[in-house]
């Protein structure tokens, strides 16, 4: 989404996740969807945005499902670790 703040960001997805998990597909029935918001501001490229939206997801699916989560705020919160900060020292990292 282009020129939207993060708290309306996350009222339009938050809509659309409930009109998804509202909706009675025809094969499956109900669906749930995760979602995550990334602020694309001072990344370094592509690879660290969807790192950061891929930690976002994360925490939304380990944390109740169907949910939308901001990785800035879940940063804001101390909820996650900033991106580059999750592998310790003595581990490999591989994207």
């Amino acid at each position: 989404m282009q020129a939207i703040d993060i708290e309306k960001a996350k009222k339009v997805f938050n809509r659309l996740s409930a009109t998804i998990a509202q909706h009675d597909f025809p094969r499956v029935g109900t669906v749930i969807v995760s979602i995550a918001i990334v602020e694309i501001a001072h990344q370094s490229g592509s690879t660290e945005i969807i790192s950061q939206a891929d930690q976002a997801l994360y925490y939304a699916k380990e944390h109740g499902r169907n949910n939308v989560c901001c990785y800035e705020n879940l940063l804001q919160d101390s909820l996650i670790k900033p991106f580059g900060l999750q592998v310790g020292a003595d581990e490999a990292e591989f994207f």
